[in-house]
């Protein structure tokens, strides 16, 4: 079973790619444009004068397009993507390097990156939070949202193969739940203490505070 998210394996993998088309390359052009236009703005005076009409007047396209590349202006600020999780990431995360919610909150972390945020330096992104704090609480939604696109890869590795949610007893799915919200606070707390190191993709500034919830695991359990 190939979880939702995930990039899809098959025979053309390792092929020559051709590299984005002329369209492709447009799309990704005007999405820079409009993140770069929301984030410029909500610098310059704040969220509520950070307007949908606005951003589209200064990126120079219509408040139609600007809705067909992000949902939402706070999403355009942070240059946020729906999160997916690549296949490389995945088969981390099956290797089993670590203990199930160290390797998912690391799976969580690639697919943030993927979607987006790592796109945006990370000194631009503490400047954009430290301007706009309220934007702190679309980037845990966020986080919530890529948990549940990782949750079924973690019944999966509790299985031992691929599982749908009603195929597990009732203390899998509660097993699968606390792993996937451990994972996801870890993640969280890794962003509100090294925000600038997590979204650069240090895998070392994750393994930090997975360390400091284990350590106070054994000392307040």
């Amino acid at each position: 079973m190939t979880a939702r998210g995930t990039t899809p394996q098959g025979p053309t993998a390792g092929k020559v790619n051709a590299g984005p088309s002329l369209r492709e390359r447009q799309k990704d052009e005007t999405w820079a444009a409009i993140h770069e236009a929301a984030s410029a703005a909500a610098l310059e005076g704040g969220l509520a004068s950070t307007t949908v009409e606005a951003v589209a007047e200064r990126a120079g396209i219509s408040r139609r397009t600007f809705f067909n590349y992000f949902p939402t202006k706070e999403d355009a600020i942070l240059g946020l993507r729906e999160p997916v999780l690549a296949g490389e990431a995945v088969a981390a995360f099956r290797a089993g390097r670590r203990t199930a919610v160290g390797d998912a909150a690391h799976l969580m972390a690639a697919a943030m990156h993927a979607a987006g945020l790592g796109g945006m330096t990370a000194s631009r992104m503490r400047s954009v939070l430290m301007a706009v704090p309220e934007l702190t609480t679309r980037l845990k939604e966020h986080v919530t949202e890529v948990q549940q696109i990782v949750e079924p890869l973690i019944a999966e590795r509790l299985a031992g193969r691929p599982v749908e949610a009603a195929e597990l007893s009732a203390e899998q799915r509660e097993h699968v739940a606390v792993v996937t919200l451990l994972a996801g606070t870890i993640l969280k707390h890794a962003y509100a203490t090294e925000l600038a190191a997590v979204a650069a993709g240090d895998p070392a500034a994750l393994d930090r505070a997975i360390d400091v919830f284990r350590t106070v695991s054994r000392a307040e359990l």
